[in-house]
């Protein structure tokens, strides 16, 4: 009989191809499945460990203390910051970009910036390899502070308004190389022109350096606010220092909590009706 005919070899080919067509069909649309289950595990996994690192720098039990606040890193590139990976400016660094990622999607703004000459140099920290360059060796020791304590004065003064609160932290080895006395004044006006900024600085080695006498002979206006000096011995505690410094600063700045007015009690009425004698 013709239905019991040996197809012949092309009909059977493509019948078979049919077949590998449909099943490779559905391998593809299951990769696709696991592709998606796959990223939606990656997100869920580095929100989780993000997460870890924004509860070290925030409020404890208030991951959402970080909204609406600007933490500017400053760090200072110099010879005696060091090079290459286990150096202080590399420990500043990483924290920074620690710091960054776990703040990213809170209404959070963690940035860092070189600064050396009394300039400031952005860093991009999700770029590594520029983050690479910002580590290699440098033969200039300036660490002057003038110029950009000068420029976070011009961007914080009175007539700008302050929707957002900016922490300044200032990373170095714990000195200054040019007037104490003018970038103190710079500090306290930003200090006294804006509540919403504050300043902190913290010195990684064993020398006192002279950033100590700096921060004393800014006069805040109020003793919250006056700009906190820290001390670490070796890079490897700066992490615990920038988390302590900041979590400080984001509770300062709290909002005070809500206190219900007390509720009015009724006045019992007398026998006769009328309200009684006080």
């Amino acid at each position: 009989m013709a239905n019991d005919e040996q197809q012949p070899l092309s009909a059977q080919l493509k019948a078979l191809r049919a077949e590998f067509a449909e099943v490779a069909d559905r391998s593809k649309k299951a990769l696709a499945q696991m592709d998606t289950a796959i990223f939606k595990a990656d997100m869920a996994e580095l929100k989780e460990a993000n997460n870890k690192v924004l509860d070290q720098f925030t409020v404890p039990g208030n991951r959402a203390s970080i909204a609406g606040h600007d933490i500017v890193i400053l760090i200072n590139k110099s010879k005696d910051m060091g090079d290459g990976y286990n150096s202080p400016i590399s420990a500043a660094i990483e924290a920074a970009a620690k710091m960054s990622a776990a703040a990213n999607g809170n209404d959070g703004v963690v940035t860092a910036a070189l600064y050396d000459a009394g300039t400031a140099n952005h860093l991009r920290l999700t770029d590594s390899d520029r983050t690479d360059k910002a580590r290699a060796k440098t033969d200039k020791n300036d660490k002057n502070l003038f110029g950009i304590t000068r420029e976070i004065m011009i961007a914080n003064t009175s007539d700008k308004p302050a929707a957002r609160t900016k922490h300044y932290v200032i990373i170095s080895d714990g000195n200054a190389t040019d007037s104490l006395e003018a970038t103190a004044q710079l500090i306290e006006t930003t200090l006294r022109h804006n509540p919403k900024v504050t300043f902190d600085f913290i010195n990684i080695g064993t020398a006192a350096g002279n950033i100590p006498t700096l921060a004393g002979m800014v006069n805040a206006a109020a003793p919250a606010l006056a700009p906190a000096v820290h001390h670490v011995e070796k890079s490897e505690d700066l992490w615990s220092a920038l988390t302590a410094v900041v979590k400080t600063r984001l509770g300062q700045t709290q909002p005070s909590p809500v206190v219900e007015a007390p509720k009015a009690v009724a006045i019992p009425a007398s026998k006769d009706g009328a309200a009684p004698s006080p």
